[in-house]
């Protein structure tokens, strides 16, 4: 276990300010996405390597475009969930702060 374990509160909300913008960057970038996919949805044809591709290609699209969603969830939870991690770390140090200060209080009254 490791003796210390320090944590710079202050750039780990820059960074969750940070990511805030990033998430609404990605969401915007995943949309433009999807209305360019859709612009070419059907642009290979219906021929047979038209159908061939299209069989090829459309399951593992949906999927990627799916899969990109939830990215973007995940990515707009990300500030919320550094943010409550600081606040856990602030919380403890207090709390061990006042445990030390205790225990020094109660050893200098002996």
């Amino acid at each position: 276990m490791t003796e210390n374990f320090r944590l710079d509160v202050e750039a780990l909300e820059q960074v969750a300010l940070k990511l805030g913008g990033a998430e609404e960057c990605f969401a915007a970038a995943l949309g433009e996405l999807n209305v360019q996919l859709a612009g070419a949805d059907g642009c290979w044809g219906d021929d047979e390597i038209g159908k061939a591709f299209e069989k090829k290609y459309c399951g593992s699209a949906e999927q990627s475009q799916v899969s990109a969603v939830e990215l973007g969830e995940v990515t707009a939870r990300v500030p919320s969930v550094l943010r409550t991690a600081a606040e856990r770390f602030i919380d403890v140090d207090q709390a061990s702060a006042r445990k030390i200060d205790q225990a020094l209080a109660e050893e200098f009254h002996n």
